[in-house]
């Protein structure tokens, strides 16, 4: 909102400013944090949500090796006890 309000000013405004650096430097810096901003929200979500599928993949492939695992047992044990 800054940021926006900041760049409306700039295009809006007629007279010249006093110190155009300081105002200018400002500007440069609502932009880095916006841009900042953005790439932490789009970069690190999609990112995130990428490595939590990875690792329910991962658990749901350790889930059905144990489920093979121990149902292989199971049969085995039946097999030697004669049921």
């Amino acid at each position: 909102m800054g940021f926006t309000l900041t760049l409306v000013f700039i295009v809006l405004t007629k007279e010249e400013l006093e110190n155009e650096e300081v105002f200018y430097t400002a500007i440069g810096t609502l932009a880095t944090a916006f841009a900042t901003i953005i790439g932490f929200h789009f970069g690190s979500s999609s990112g995130s949500k990428k490595k939590d599928e990875i690792i329910v993949a991962a658990i749901y492939t350790e889930i059905s090796c144990l489920l093979i695992v121990f149902n292989t047992m199971f049969v085995c044990a039946l097999d030697t006890t004669g049921f």
